[in-house]
Protein backbone atom coordinates (compact mmCIF):
# COMPACT_ATOMS: atom_id res chain seq x y z
CA UNK A 1 0.00 0.00 0.00
CA UNK A 2 3.03 2.26 0.13
CA UNK A 3 4.57 1.47 -3.25
CA UNK A 4 2.77 3.97 -5.45
CA UNK A 5 2.58 6.81 -2.96
CA UNK A 6 4.58 9.99 -3.60
CA UNK A 7 7.55 10.14 -1.26
CA UNK A 8 7.30 13.77 -0.13
CA UNK A 9 6.10 14.61 3.38
CA UNK A 10 2.68 16.11 2.59
CA UNK A 11 1.19 13.15 0.62
CA UNK A 12 2.56 10.75 3.24
CA UNK A 13 0.89 12.74 6.01
CA UNK A 14 -2.41 12.67 4.11
CA UNK A 15 -2.03 8.95 3.50
CA UNK A 16 -1.43 8.39 7.21
CA UNK A 17 -4.64 10.25 8.03
CA UNK A 18 -6.57 8.22 5.44
CA UNK A 19 -5.23 4.96 6.85
CA UNK A 20 -6.14 6.07 10.37
CA UNK A 21 -9.74 6.74 9.31
CA UNK A 22 -9.97 3.39 7.50
CA UNK A 23 -8.42 1.58 10.46
CA UNK A 24 -10.95 3.18 12.81
CA UNK A 25 -13.88 2.10 10.65
CA UNK A 26 -12.49 -1.42 10.20
CA UNK A 27 -11.79 -1.71 13.93
CA UNK A 28 -15.27 -0.52 14.88
CA UNK A 29 -16.84 -3.05 12.53
CA UNK A 30 -14.60 -5.93 13.61
CA UNK A 31 -15.27 -5.31 17.31
CA UNK A 32 -19.02 -4.88 17.03
CA UNK A 33 -20.62 -6.83 19.93
CA UNK A 34 -22.87 -8.62 17.45
CA UNK A 35 -19.81 -10.43 16.11
CA UNK A 36 -19.00 -11.78 19.56
CA UNK A 37 -22.60 -12.88 19.97
CA UNK A 38 -22.60 -14.61 16.57
CA UNK A 39 -19.37 -16.44 17.41
CA UNK A 40 -20.87 -17.65 20.70
CA UNK A 41 -24.09 -18.80 18.99
CA UNK A 42 -22.18 -20.58 16.22
CA UNK A 43 -19.96 -22.27 18.79
CA UNK A 44 -22.97 -23.49 20.78
CA UNK A 45 -24.67 -24.80 17.62
CA UNK A 46 -21.49 -26.53 16.51
CA UNK A 47 -20.99 -28.16 19.92
CA UNK A 48 -24.51 -29.60 19.65
CA UNK A 49 -23.68 -31.00 16.21
CA UNK A 50 -20.44 -32.49 17.50
CA UNK A 51 -22.35 -34.36 20.23
CA UNK A 52 -24.22 -36.33 17.57
CA UNK A 53 -21.61 -36.40 14.77
CA UNK A 54 -18.58 -37.50 16.74
CA UNK A 55 -15.21 -36.69 15.23
CA UNK A 56 -16.42 -35.40 11.87
CA UNK A 57 -13.35 -33.73 10.35
CA UNK A 58 -15.26 -30.87 8.75
CA UNK A 59 -16.97 -30.04 12.06
CA UNK A 60 -13.69 -30.23 13.97
CA UNK A 61 -12.15 -27.86 11.42
CA UNK A 62 -15.11 -25.50 11.82
CA UNK A 63 -14.68 -25.66 15.60
CA UNK A 64 -11.02 -24.65 15.29
CA UNK A 65 -11.92 -21.80 12.93
CA UNK A 66 -14.43 -20.50 15.48
CA UNK A 67 -11.84 -20.76 18.26
CA UNK A 68 -9.39 -18.70 16.20
CA UNK A 69 -12.06 -16.15 15.31
CA UNK A 70 -13.04 -15.81 18.96
CA UNK A 71 -9.40 -15.29 19.92
CA UNK A 72 -8.97 -12.63 17.23
CA UNK A 73 -12.21 -10.92 18.24
CA UNK A 74 -11.26 -10.95 21.93
CA UNK A 75 -7.82 -9.47 21.22
CA UNK A 76 -9.32 -6.81 18.96
CA UNK A 77 -11.90 -5.72 21.52
CA UNK A 78 -9.05 -4.89 23.93
CA UNK A 79 -7.79 -2.19 21.59
CA UNK A 80 -9.55 1.20 21.62
CA UNK A 81 -10.43 2.78 18.27
CA UNK A 82 -7.97 5.62 18.90
CA UNK A 83 -5.09 3.16 19.30
CA UNK A 84 -6.04 1.28 16.13
CA UNK A 85 -6.06 4.60 14.26
CA UNK A 86 -2.74 5.68 15.78
CA UNK A 87 -1.15 2.35 14.80
CA UNK A 88 -2.26 2.73 11.16
CA UNK A 89 -1.07 6.33 10.97
CA UNK A 90 2.21 5.39 12.60
CA UNK A 91 2.80 2.57 10.11
CA UNK A 92 2.46 5.04 7.23
CA UNK A 93 4.68 7.70 8.78
CA UNK A 94 7.30 5.20 10.00
CA UNK A 95 7.52 3.66 6.54
CA UNK A 96 8.08 7.11 5.05
CA UNK A 97 10.76 7.91 7.66
CA UNK A 98 12.46 4.56 6.98
CA UNK A 99 12.62 5.24 3.22
CA UNK A 100 14.13 8.70 3.84
CA UNK A 101 16.65 7.37 6.39
CA UNK A 102 17.65 4.54 4.09
CA UNK A 103 18.20 6.85 1.12
CA UNK A 104 20.30 9.18 3.28
CA UNK A 105 22.09 6.27 4.97
CA UNK A 106 21.12 7.95 8.25
CA UNK A 107 19.48 5.25 10.33
CA UNK A 108 19.62 7.38 13.47
CA UNK A 109 17.00 9.59 11.80
CA UNK A 110 14.63 6.60 11.85
CA UNK A 111 15.18 5.88 15.56
CA UNK A 112 12.32 8.09 16.86
CA UNK A 113 9.79 6.52 14.48
CA UNK A 114 11.05 3.05 15.35
CA UNK A 115 10.69 3.84 19.06
CA UNK A 116 7.12 4.99 18.42
CA UNK A 117 6.43 1.67 16.67
CA UNK A 118 7.85 -0.26 19.62
CA UNK A 119 5.85 1.80 22.10
CA UNK A 120 2.62 1.28 20.14
CA UNK A 121 3.22 -2.49 19.85
CA UNK A 122 3.95 -2.65 23.57
CA UNK A 123 0.77 -0.73 24.41
CA UNK A 124 -1.32 -3.11 22.27
CA UNK A 125 0.35 -6.18 23.79
CA UNK A 126 -0.24 -4.89 27.32
CA UNK A 127 -3.93 -4.34 26.57
CA UNK A 128 -4.30 -7.78 24.99
CA UNK A 129 -2.43 -9.51 27.80
CA UNK A 130 -4.60 -7.84 30.41
CA UNK A 131 -3.93 -8.96 33.97
CA UNK A 132 -2.26 -12.21 32.89
CA UNK A 133 1.30 -11.33 33.92
CA UNK A 134 2.29 -15.01 33.57
CA UNK A 135 2.64 -14.22 29.84
CA UNK A 136 5.58 -12.00 28.93
CA UNK A 137 4.93 -9.05 26.64
CA UNK A 138 7.23 -10.63 24.06
CA UNK A 139 5.23 -13.86 24.14
CA UNK A 140 2.04 -11.84 23.78
CA UNK A 141 3.44 -10.04 20.71
CA UNK A 142 4.90 -13.26 19.31
CA UNK A 143 1.47 -14.89 19.44
CA UNK A 144 0.41 -12.67 16.54
CA UNK A 145 2.96 -14.41 14.29
CA UNK A 146 3.56 -17.79 15.95
CA UNK A 147 0.36 -18.70 17.76
CA UNK A 148 1.01 -20.54 21.00
CA UNK A 149 4.80 -20.13 20.76
CA UNK A 150 6.27 -18.82 24.01
CA UNK A 151 9.34 -16.60 23.98
CA UNK A 152 11.15 -19.25 26.03
CA UNK A 153 10.76 -21.68 23.10
CA UNK A 154 12.18 -19.08 20.71
CA UNK A 155 15.14 -18.67 23.07
CA UNK A 156 15.69 -22.46 22.97
CA UNK A 157 15.61 -22.50 19.17
CA UNK A 158 18.04 -19.60 18.80
CA UNK A 159 20.35 -21.13 21.42
CA UNK A 160 20.57 -24.27 19.28
CA UNK A 161 21.22 -22.22 16.17
CA UNK A 162 23.85 -20.11 17.94
CA UNK A 163 25.63 -23.05 19.56
CA UNK A 164 25.87 -24.79 16.18
CA UNK A 165 26.37 -21.93 13.75
CA UNK A 166 28.92 -19.79 15.62
CA UNK A 167 31.54 -22.59 15.91
CA UNK A 168 30.84 -23.64 12.32
CA UNK A 169 31.45 -20.11 11.01
CA UNK A 170 34.60 -19.85 13.13
CA UNK A 171 35.83 -23.14 11.67
CA UNK A 172 35.24 -21.88 8.12
CA UNK A 173 37.06 -18.60 8.83
CA UNK A 174 40.04 -20.43 10.35
CA UNK A 175 40.32 -22.94 7.52
CA UNK A 176 43.32 -22.80 5.19
CA UNK A 177 40.92 -23.78 2.40
CA UNK A 178 38.61 -20.79 2.68
CA UNK A 179 35.67 -20.91 0.28
CA UNK A 180 35.95 -18.76 -2.81
CA UNK A 181 33.79 -15.64 -2.89
CA UNK A 182 34.27 -15.12 -6.64
CA UNK A 183 30.73 -16.19 -7.41
CA UNK A 184 29.41 -13.27 -5.36
CA UNK A 185 30.84 -10.58 -7.62
CA UNK A 186 31.60 -10.08 -11.26
CA UNK A 187 29.79 -9.75 -14.55
CA UNK A 188 27.74 -12.71 -15.63
CA UNK A 189 26.10 -13.28 -18.97
CA UNK A 190 22.32 -13.04 -18.47
CA UNK A 191 21.52 -15.26 -21.46
CA UNK A 192 23.86 -17.96 -20.17
CA UNK A 193 22.11 -17.83 -16.80
CA UNK A 194 18.71 -18.19 -18.46
CA UNK A 195 20.00 -21.12 -20.53
CA UNK A 196 21.24 -22.81 -17.36
CA UNK A 197 17.72 -22.76 -15.96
Amino acid sequence: RQVFMPQSDKPQSSRGKQLAVLATIAHQKSTDPIIGKLIEEATADLNELLKTSGDDEALLTAKRVLELEKDTYTKSTCIPNELAARKASLEASANHEWVKARQANDFAAFAPALQDCFDCAKEIAELQRGDNTDVSLYSQMLDQFEMGMASSRIDELFEKVQSTLVPFIAQIRASENAPSLNALSGKFNIDAQKDAC
